[in-house]
């Protein structure tokens, strides 16, 4: 049975590994193949890394840079690592609060003086935890008529950013993974140092560690020697291009190769750092906390994952084509570096897995930097009651998720629970109070909440393999063709200087934009519709006084850029 959660998109940075240069075993090549087996001489490519201390123990490169000119990956090829870059951006950042030239506490107001007031504080800590509130820089742009094939600078991203007049929820009341926040990291780091982003990263992390392949593309105009590009796959035998011609820094835009980034894994694992210092990296790795109490995995710049009983520190990126994941077990003093250009091929799961057989005969190395795994606690056993009949009519319903629609059935007299992408429902089981429910097998807990009208109106959802996600009620909606006329109009955007015609086509509403393709809306309850792409996912429209629609409150996938006002003509 499957609960999906809000990382379950961060699931292409984990699959499988191989080796046994442990204990000065040799490698079997046969083995390693197996796990590149989808890369061939007509294939985009892969280049790999495993570091143990101070080290490179297995460096391979498989596929093309180039497919067009036939050029192979190796240890020097450079690839785009996108938001792996996240890393150096909340280095630079701790880098000058260690010199006390900013503190993580300090508003962004203190620095970008004319950034918007959303009448909350967000702090520099907020962004470098993706929990400001902020709506994302990329679903914006999408919203307002860029394409990701555009070029795409940091002037035109922080011109849509200063004109954004909401937030998605208040700072630190949620997690929500936001590009915006680290492209407004990049700027407080020259407004700060008095330098550019580029140059303040070169001078101070990549010079010094030797990284002289490594640099944020702040032109996409510029050479770039012994660069990748990028693909996807069409069909069994055909690529395509993935086109990328970003010129953004701090949330992306890092150029980097194996033999570079083998350097700074070293410097991140080494007891004496070059660059930075332990205390810093340990921050970096500390999971943030909620104002609600909820711990989260994601750090500064950084991710902490559980690979089995394994802890793992890393991050992935994905842009265009490209795909990376770089990491580390600080238990073992192991790294792992996949960069790839190829959109399908999930780097991460294949490095991850390499680094599962590595690491199987190895024993712990004390590392008293590093946090200690935490105790695990014993779960109190919860005590079955049968729920009552009154309760069951309050809890059940559809409620919405940002994976789709859930329902929470009663079946003669048990509540059952159907989630995204299952075939079946499974029973649910009450607890001591009416709220709270949970699974035969004692994983998932569901929590019913906002009770209005004799319903509950609003779900969370939380469990293994970090399952926490909330859900709506909703309420299905049968609308006829005059009924959709209704909805028809031209509606505009002052935040991002744009607007649709939402018109009827047939029997539905299609979203007309002068630059994208028409997108077609489907029902999904009383008033809203879905557009069914990352950058237009749900449409929320409002009335006035008189019942009159006056507007649209458009928002992206996955909540990362909410409720948009797009006001009626």
């Amino acid at each position: 049975m499957k609960i999906y959660n809000y990382f379950t998109l961060l699931s292409y940075f984990l699959l499988i590994f191989i080796s046994k240069v442990a204990h000065g075993q040799e490698i079997s090549q046969n083995r390693i193949d197996s796990i590149f087996t989808q890369f061939s001489k007509v294939t985009p490519g892969i280049s790999i890394s495993l570091i143990e201390g101070n080290k490179s123990v297995l460096r391979k490169s498989y596929g093309n840079a180039n497919l067009e000119y036939n050029i192979p990956v190796d240890p020097k090829t450079v690839f785009h690592i996108a938001s792996d870059s996240k890393r150096f951006t909340a280095l630079a950042i701790l880098l000058l609060e260690e010199q006390g030239e900013l503190k993580l506490s300090d508003s962004i107001q203190k620095y970008l003086t004319s950034f918007p007031d959303f009448g909350h504080e967000i702090t520099i800590e907020h962004l470098l935890q993706h929990t400001s509130g902020l709506r994302d820089q990329w679903q914006l742009l999408g919203m307002a008529g860029w394409r990701m094939e555009d070029i795409v600078t940091q002037e035109q991203i922080l011109k849509v950013l200063y004109k954004q007049r909401e937030l998605n929820f208040l700072p630190k009341s949620e997690f929500v993974y936001c590009n915006s926040g680290y492209t407004l990291l990049a700027e407080i780091v020259q407004v700060v140092s008095g330098q550019s982003f580029e140059d303040f990263t070169r001078k101070n992390i990549f010079e010094p560690l030797g990284m002289y392949n490594t640099h944020f593309h702040a032109n996409h105009k510029q050479i770039v020697k012994n660069r990748a590009y990028s693909y996807s796959k069409v069909n069994d035998s055909i690529f395509q291009k993935e086109i990328l011609n970003f010129a953004n820094t701090g949330a992306t835009g890092l150029f980097t190769n194996v033999e570079d980034i083998e350097k700074w894994i070293i410097n991140v694992m080494n007891a004496k750092p070059i660059v930075g210092s332990t205390a810093i990296y340990k921050k970096m790795q500390e999971q943030l906390v909620l104002n609600n109490g909820e711990e989260m995995m994601y750090g500064m710049g950084e991710m902490v994952f559980n690979i089995g009983k394994k802890k793992l520190i890393g991050h992935g990126g994905n842009d265009a084509g490209f795909n990376s994941f770089i990491g580390y077990y600080p238990e073992y003093n192991v790294g792992v570096i996949a960069l790839c250009n190829w959109r399908e091929v999930a780097s991460g799961n294949l490095i991850i897995e390499l680094a599962g057989e590595y690491l199987k005969d190895k024993t712990l190395q004390k590392k008293e930097d590093f946090n200690k795994p935490k105790k695990e606690v014993e779960e109190k056993k919860r005590k079955f009651i049968k729920p009552n009949k009154q309760h069951l009519e309050q809890q059940v319903g559809i409620y919405e998720t940002v994976w789709g629609n859930v329902y929470v059935k009663n079946v003669d007299g048990e509540l059952y629970f159907k989630n995204v992408g299952d075939n079946e429902s499974f029973m649910l089981f009450n607890s001591e109070n009416r709220e709270c429910y949970f699974n035969k097998d004692n994983e998932h807990v569901l929590i019913f909440s906002n009770e209005n009208n004799g319903l509950f109106n609003k779900l969370k959802i939380t469990g293994p393999n970090n399952t926490n996600f909330s859900a709506q009620r909703i309420h299905l909606a049968e609308y006829t063709i005059t009924d959709l006329k209704e909805f028809t109009g031209v509606y505009r955007s002052d935040e991002l200087d744009t607007e649709y015609e939402i018109t009827l086509q047939s029997d539905s509403l299609v979203a007309i934009h002068s630059r994208h393709s028409d997108i077609p809306l489907k029902v999904k309850s009383r008033d809203r519709f879905s557009g069914d792409l990352w950058y237009f996912d749900l449409l929320e429209f409002t009335r006035d006084s008189q019942n009159r629609i006056n507007g649209v409150l458009i928002s992206g996938g996955r909540g990362r850029a909410k409720n948009v006002r797009f006001n009626k003509r």
